[in-house]
């Protein structure tokens, strides 16, 4: 299957999903690929050779794989299921790191560096099959928050070189510091966003704030939880947007992006009548947006009259 190669990205992106409570770190297939939600995704890669799993307390793993083309390492996203545990597992504080610049997201980081020696494990027995592979790195929801933070952290500790970052619902890593350093070193970072989906918005930087706090639909702790961490801390997205409209279109000309205050607006509004929609549009599986959009239906075998979440 020739798919394009965010389609693999995200593909790679949900297979990480599939890796089990109880494995360990090595060359193995994720446990749970069998499973529907994530089988069409994983066979679409075409992995050469073994898989390698890597994981960190039963809460973090990443799935590094060869493809034909390329290798991803693919950071596993949250798998709560609650729209509001995913609010809270967001909400905290910056932390520095020597081999970084400016501050990042302290869950993000902490994650990032308990899976580090794994990752480095599993990239070196790949690289050492293909030296001459680029390397990509990926991942969805809060696999999104990790990624571009293990970008900028692989080159100093551990020598590899990174060919580009794409994320999927990805939410802000750092400050702008981070977001400065981070878009110089890769000019074609690209974070695709369902125009739905509140995870890319969150953490809040101060102009995300002060929008919330003019949308009246959204529940007043939250809008009290957002205003407070902008006020300390201002995160900042990184890569160029690339927004998935509701007719799951991917809209790439800035002008017609919807602005921060519409997108806010829709999302309030979807918040209000279900907490579900919400988590429909965060969700990167067969027969919803961001899979329809960047893999263009190449993929998934779904019914063609199922709508799209």
């Amino acid at each position: 299957m020739d798919l394009n190669l965010n389609c693999r990205l995200i593909c790679a992106s949900q297979a990480s999903y599939a890796i089990g409570w109880d494995q360990i770190t090595g060359a193995a297939v994720p446990e749970n690929i069998s499973d529907i939600n994530f089988r069409q995704q994983y066979e679409a890669l075409e992995v050469q050779g073994s898989p390698y799993i890597v994981v960190a307390d039963k809460k973090n793993a990443a799935l590094v794989v060869r493809t034909p083309h390329e290798i991803i390492l693919a950071y596993r996203g949250t798998v709560f299921d609650s729209v509001t545990d995913w609010i809270n597992n967001i909400l905290v504080k910056q932390e520095t790191n020597d081999d970084l610049t400016g501050k990042v997201h302290d869950g993000f980081l902490k994650a990032m560096l308990e899976l580090a020696p794994g990752v480095n494990t599993a990239l070196m027995a790949l690289t050492a099959e293909a030296p001459d592979v680029k390397i990509y790195i990926t991942g969805h929801s809060k696999g999104g928050g990790i990624a571009p933070i293990a970008a900028m952290y692989l080159t100093p500790a551990y020598k590899f070189t990174v060919e580009n970052v794409v994320t999927f619902a990805g939410p802000s890593p750092g400050d702008g510091d981070f977001a400065n350093a981070f878009n110089a070193q890769f000019p074609n970072a690209e974070s695709y966003q369902n125009s739905l989906d509140i995870v890319p918005l969150l953490p809040p930087g101060r102009l995300e704030a002060g929008e919330i706090a003019f949308i009246s639909d959204f529940p007043k702790p939250l809008r009290a939880a957002i205003a407070g961490v902008a006020l300390l801390f201002d995160y900042q997205g990184v890569g160029t947007v690339k927004c998935i409209d509701l007719d799951g279109n991917v809209v790439t000309n800035p002008a017609d992006i919807p602005g921060l205050f519409d997108r806010l607006s829709a999302i309030a509004t979807s918040l209000k009548v279900s907490y579900k929609e919400v988590l429909a549009a965060h969700t990167a599986g067969c027969g919803f947006r961001y899979m329809h959009a960047v893999c263009e239906g190449t993929v998934c075998i779904i019914n063609p009259a199922d709508e799209l979440q």
